[in-house]
């Protein structure tokens, strides 16, 4: 049975964007990463906010209405006032009142300083009103009082023989006509910082191209989801208590415990049908939780009353042990590299950790490439002796995308399980892993999902632990060190 197929669509030919997907990720995300995201978020605000106080300007402005008179009929005031109104810009440079302004302030328009000087008149009136406008309160205002003075005098040249009169005139400008209101400015790095933040967790979830459900797993590996495997917690802390992630810890929670049982029956099912005995547990990358999944799949088998051997085949890196007590190690013996190597006696390497019907085979010393070895005659001698003892026997491998350890024995294997971390296992990879493995021709398990958290839409997920005390797998230590 192949558990590939290499026509399976691939992730750079998606047709469509799952909406609901991508928001439960961008979710995800969001709390997973809350802390930096909030420093990202406080200092876009902060460098929005500097920019736009280095940026201000304060614009003050000064005006005048003057009532325009020809003695003659309203009409003919009104059209005097419009006249005036619209020939304003001009006359200000050509009458020489603008050089005269600046002769007066001493300093040059648009040099020294900076402003606008505009006529408009009221709809239907003979009012004019001339407006001023500065970044400068004081030039502003020495700027129309000057204004006030020659105007008349330059209006009755254009217009002959008019009354110009003052009504209405601002005093001593104190406050810019745009204040700067800290309240708008941080709303508006907010703002900023929200789209920004949204981009980003939007760009990094559609890129990042991992598997995060078990439609993934069906659309993008053409393979079926068997289990899913939750972040997990442990109970209330005691004293001297049990540190360790398996089901036989009274601490781990009880979701937990629950989805490796339903993981071994599903096993079981198969297993027995097709009258298999040995399960590879694989991953496509270090750090997907293999080794745990081997551990605790071995644990939940052997209480049901079958005789269960764990092999630790992890030879570069070997982590089984980690999930015994020092007590339960005491009786360990050899390990498998120790018995590769110098053709041992099969027995001389398994020990019992105390726990009814579960024998243990460690990795052994570590070999920096046992893929030689793996492949020999040897291991599969083993495994022909063991079969006669045992009702199953879990294999423990190295990840099969970045190391050939893992195909180098697959073909001496029954039936392989494939681990997949939730949004950590690239979908190449995973791909390819997958391939390496169905040139073997080797039995498919399926694949389950570890480490599964909920998101906004409990978008594909079984179980789920609670958010407290969590049990986590490191995702940047080197394979060479804590995790398997």
């Amino acid at each position: 049975m192949q558990i590939y197929n290499n026509e399976v669509q691939t992730s750079d030919t998606q047709e469509y964007i799952d909406i609901a997907k991508v928001l439960d990720e961008i979710w995800t995300e969001f709390l997973r990463h809350l802390g930096s995201i909030t420093v990202l978020f406080l200092s876009i605000v902060a460098i929005v906010c500097a920019c736009l106080w280095f940026r201000y300007e304060p614009v003050y402005e000064a005006y005048s209405t003057f009532v325009v008179s020809s003695g003659q009929t309203a009409e003919a005031d009104i059209a005097l006032a419009l006249r005036l109104a619209n020939s304003f810009e001009h006359g200000f440079v050509d009458s020489g009142l603008k050089s005269n302004i600046e002769d007066e302030l001493k300093m040059d328009w648009g040099t020294d300083f900076q402003a606008d000087v505009a006529a408009t008149i009221l709809e239907d009136t003979n009012f004019v009103t001339i407006t001023v406008h500065s970044n400068d309160g004081v030039i502003a205002q020495t700027i129309l009082e000057l204004i006030q003075e020659y105007y008349p005098d330059i209006a009755k040249q254009i217009a002959g023989n008019i009354t110009f009169t003052s009504i209405d005139a601002t005093g001593i400008l104190t406050d810019p006509t745009n204040p700067f209101q800290w309240s708008t400015v941080i709303l508006e790095g907010c703002a900023i910082a929200l789209v920004v933040v949204v981009v980003i967790l939007y760009l990094y979830v559609t890129n990042k191209k991992t598997i995060h459900s078990a439609g993934d797993i069906k659309s993008h590996l053409n393979a079926s989801c068997i289990g899913t495997i939750p972040v997990t917690g442990f109970k209330r802390r005691k004293k001297n208590a049990n540190p360790l992630l398996v089901i036989t810890n009274d601490r781990v929670q009880q979701s937990y415990k629950e989805a490796i049982h339903t993981l071994r029956i599903r096993i079981e099912k198969v297993m027995e049908r097709e009258e298999k005995k040995v399960i590879l547990v694989t991953s496509s990358l270090p750090n997907e939780g293999k080794s745990t999944i081997s551990v605790n799949l071995a644990l939940s088998i052997a209480s049901r009353g079958k005789k269960v051997l764990l092999m630790d085949g992890d030879l570069r890196a070997p982590s089984v042990h980690k999930y015994f007590t020092n007590e339960q190690m005491k009786k360990r013996k050899k390990g498998l590299s120790d018995i590769l190597l110098n053709n041992g006696n099969i027995k001389d390497a398994i020990f019992s950790p105390s726990i009814q019907n579960l024998d243990v085979i460690l990795g052994g010393e570590r070999i920096e490439d046992p893929s030689k070895i793996l492949a020999g005659k040897q291991l599969q001698l083993l495994l022909e002796e063991v079969r006669k003892s045992y009702d199953y026997i879990i294999f423990d491998s190295s990840p099969a995308t970045m190391l050939s350890d893992t195909t180098a024995i697959a073909g001496m294997m029954d039936a392989v399980l494939f681990v997949i971390r939730q949004d950590y296992t690239k979908i190449q990879y995973a791909q390819e892993g997958l391939a390496l493995l169905n040139e073997s021709g080797i039995l498919s398990l399926g694949c389950v999902m570890n480490y599964a958290e909920a998101g906004l839409s409990h978008y594909g997920y079984g179980y789920y632990g609670s958010r407290y005390n969590k049990y986590r797998y490191s995702r940047y230590e080197r394979y060479y060190g804590k995790e398997d």
